[in-house]
């Protein structure tokens, strides 16, 4: 069984650590694990993780959000891999504007540059995924009966209490651990109760998982 290498890039090092060259199955922060579990957790996967604020790209039409993609995919080209997985914060911003330019960018390039793609928005920010379940929460020490039924509408700025952060933050005790946190919670979140409480979010970042990139691995 041939080796396949996907590279995964987040908004910020609770989704992905810090930056490894790679990483198997065995240890994987929050967001590529989530990512395995989309698959089907195939034995023949390896995640190499980057922060997508740190993409170079070059000049050209264009925002930087759609030249990073752009510079994303040409590099994963070049480099072997077999995948990409996009995951960006919507941070107040509207859904459409923040991923739709790097998806109409992945289409613009695929004729020359064609690489299975998955891009998604967590809304607002990835903490929102992590704090819908009780168990998994419980399961890290939180404190699982503060999880939040509706956390998308946690859209105001980080410390007014109105943001998934600072549900996060109440919910583990502390803000430095929340990576920790998150890898816990990734492992064992339920998955069906994740993308009912964050449908917007969640579900159609999974729909992305599973129709692009799980036909690369021959996960379900």
């Amino acid at each position: 069984m041939r080796e396949i290498r996907i590279l995964v890039l987040g908004d910020g090092p609770n989704e992905i650590a810090r930056e490894w060259e790679t990483l198997l199955a065995t240890d994987l922060p929050a967001l590529p694990r989530l990512v395995h579990r989309l698959l089907g957790e195939p034995s023949n996967v390896s995640y190499d993780l980057r922060l997508f604020r740190r993409v170079v790209h070059a000049r050209g039409k264009g925002d930087a959000a759609e030249k990073k993609t752009e510079a994303v995919i040409r590099f994963a080209r070049q480099n072997r891999f077999h995948a990409i997985v996009i995951l960006l914060d919507r941070d107040r911003a509207s859904t459409s504007k923040k991923i739709r330019p790097l998806q109409d960018r992945r289409e613009a390039i695929a004729v020359s540059a064609y690489l299975p793609c998955a891009i998604g928005c967590a809304i607002e920010t990835f903490d929102a995924w992590m704090i819908v379940d009780g168990t998994a929460i419980g399961a890290t020490g939180g404190k699982a009966s503060r999880t939040h039924p509706d956390p998308e509408k946690l859209d105001e700025e980080e410390g007014t209490g109105r943001h998934p952060k600072d549900r996060a933050i109440e919910l583990f005790g502390r803000r430095d651990v929340l990576t920790a946190a998150y890898a816990k919670v990734a492992a064992t979140v339920s998955l069906e109760l994740l993308g009912k409480a964050c449908p917007k979010g969640f579900a159609p970042f999974a729909v992305e998982v599973k129709e692009r990139i799980a036909p690369v691995v021959g996960g379900r």
